[in-house]
């Protein structure tokens, strides 16, 4: 979908965060992948970018380049990117009055050259710990939720390096998605600096912890990481029971009050994302999910 929004309508990226020479790199890597996608189609004409100047243009009031960026090539009816709302404006955007009058000119630029506007802004420090992604974490959040129409946040996963963490929060003024509110995975492609959608995730606490710490992660793991279980299509609980470490004992007891011990744990690494069942004691190891975990270092101690 995204190539062919770059066909269909003109790009313009105004980039206020990285070197210059770091996101031309980053582009000769992803031209292959997005000619492959657009075919014949020249995409990159309709590609334009924002450079920033010698001096860097950051916490400068950089609307005026913008603007006269895009009268330099009458720039209409297309999709801006600006990357990123912190260091683009000197404005004090943790301020609300400051933070009005700079969205204020966003607006502008949006109604005089009729475009879509795509811009990117940065969590608040120290918000990890509520291990979700909700638009409260975003810097000038209260502001910001009356402006932007669509809101899409992307975090870090612990639980590999190629993996992000992704959340719609806000879909529209009709609020029709069906991923609205739905966290789901976003995998890293270094081959073509893109990334692709993966897997809904069903709990997102397990992302924002230290795989390594988590003795719940290491059990998993230390019963998963043996030829049989990793090959085997379904396990029950009794199969499970016979790969648990001794130190886990109490996960492998049948004695009465510690039976439903391992019947809790697998139904929280179910809600985790890493096993499912097709019916009653019929479990099964999501792989890619394993596979995380693995890179993760789960199986360290």
């Amino acid at each position: 979908m995204m190539w062919r929004m770059i066909v269909m309508n003109d790009l313009l990226y105004c980039q206020f965060e990285d070197k210059n020479f770091n996101i031309q790199d980053r582009l000769k890597q992803m031209l292959p992948y997005y000619n492959e996608q657009a075919g014949n189609v020249r995409w990159h004409k309709n590609f334009k970018i924002c450079l920033m100047g010698k001096n860097r243009d950051i916490f400068d009031d950089n609307i005026r380049k913008i603007r006269a960026t895009m009268d330099k090539h009458d720039f209409r009816q297309g999709i801006v990117i600006i990357d990123n709302m912190y260091s683009s404006t000197d404005a004090k955007i943790s301020e609300g009055d400051e933070l009005k009058l700079y969205l204020k000119e966003l607006v502008k630029i949006c109604d005089t050259y009729d475009v879509s506007m795509l811009l990117g802004c940065h969590n608040k420090k120290g918000t990890e710990a509520i291990k979700d992604l909700i638009s409260d974490q975003i810097m000038g959040s209260s502001t910001l939720r009356n402006v932007y129409t669509n809101c899409l946040m992307v975090h870090t996963s612990s639980l590999s390096p190629n993996l992000r963490i992704a959340k719609i929060v806000k879909g529209g003024r009709t609020n029709k998605n069906e991923l609205l509110k739905k966290p789901f995975k976003l995998k890293w492609d270094d081959d073509t600096s893109t990334f692709k959608k993966g897997e809904v995730i069903f709990n997102m606490a397990a992302h924002f912890e230290t795989p390594k710490k988590s003795w719940e992660y290491r059990l998993l793991w230390e019963v998963y990481d043996n030829d049989e279980m990793k090959m085997c299509r379904e396990f029950t609980r009794e199969k499970f029971r016979e790969y648990i470490p001794d130190e886990f004992g109490d996960h492998a007891s049948t004695e009465p009050g510690k039976a439903n011990i391992l019947t809790r744990f697998l139904n929280r690494m179910r809600a985790y994302g890493f096993i499912d069942n097709r019916g009653r004691d019929k479990w099964y190891f999501i792989h890619s999910a394993m596979e995380e975990l693995e890179v993760a270092g789960a199986g360290a101690k």
